[in-house]
């Protein structure tokens, strides 16, 4: 095990924390689109709930395998002990078998590089980017940046960022994999957690996004129709 793996668990954990943190307050719901369909109703009610059970699922684990790392690193230090028992199920030679590996390194990569791209999703709409659905007095279509890529690049890449950060965190050489914790209740269960909230949110962006693009093109006709031939892509370029 190397403290090597310390900053890219910490930049990973920045990537979790940042892409499940709305950038604006929350819209209330007098002032949410009225024209949206019964289930986006829904996900605009609940996407906050969805957003901090996946903040904890996704920055929760980094943060202890620092610690456990940290506490390992420095076995004399009676805090080290502490962690070390509350931490570690089984012997503590366990600890050794953390460390990175090419599924890391890739998982981390996705995960980190698909955040700093919603991040800057964040920077581009500005107050415009909500985690609910709304239409502002002086909304306009925004077509810097990653918009100019795709028509939805926010979801796709807080989609890619959730699943290789989650995936970062439960390869062999981690915490949550050496240390046994997968072979828990509670292991279990946040696993499998992790991956329902993941595919659910997925999918309700992807639904999310055609809703939007018939709003928008309600709300801004030819305008919207204009943008939608020069950014034909609402996910992924030349696939959909």
């Amino acid at each position: 095990m190397s403290l090597v793996k310390l900053p890219f668990l910490f930049t990973g954990l920045l990537s979790g924390y940042a892409i499940t943190s709305a950038p604006q307050p929350k819209v209330a719901t007098v002032d949410r689109h009225r024209d949206v369909r019964p289930f986006e109703r829904w996900f605009s009610a609940t996407v906050r709930i969805h957003s901090f059970i996946l903040k904890v699922l996704t920055c929760g684990p980094p943060i202890i395998e620092m610690a456990v790392i940290i506490a390992d690193h420095f076995p004399d230090h009676p805090v080290s002990n502490t962690v070390l028992a509350t931490l570690v199920r089984g012997p503590l030679s366990v600890v050794r078998h953390i460390t990175w590996s090419p599924a890391f390194l890739v998982s981390w990569a996705v995960g980190t590089l698909a955040g700093v791209v919603r991040v800057q999703c964040y920077q581009t709409l500005g107050r415009f980017f909500t985690f609910e659905v709304s239409i502002h007095d002086d909304h306009k279509i925004v077509e810097d940046h990653w918009y100019g890529v795709v028509r939805h690049p926010s979801y796709v890449s807080g989609s890619l960022s959730v699943i290789g950060l989650g995936l970062m965190n439960g390869v062999r050489g981690s915490w949550f994999r050496e240390c046994r914790v997968l072979q828990t209740g509670v292991g279990k269960v946040a696993a499998g957690t992790w991956l329902v909230l993941t595919v659910y949110v997925t999918l309700s962006m992807a639904w999310r996004s055609r809703e939007e693009d018939r709003i928008l093109k309600k709300q801004f006709g030819d305008e919207w129709e204009a943008y939608a031939r020069r950014v034909r892509w609402r996910w992924i370029p030349f696939i959909w």
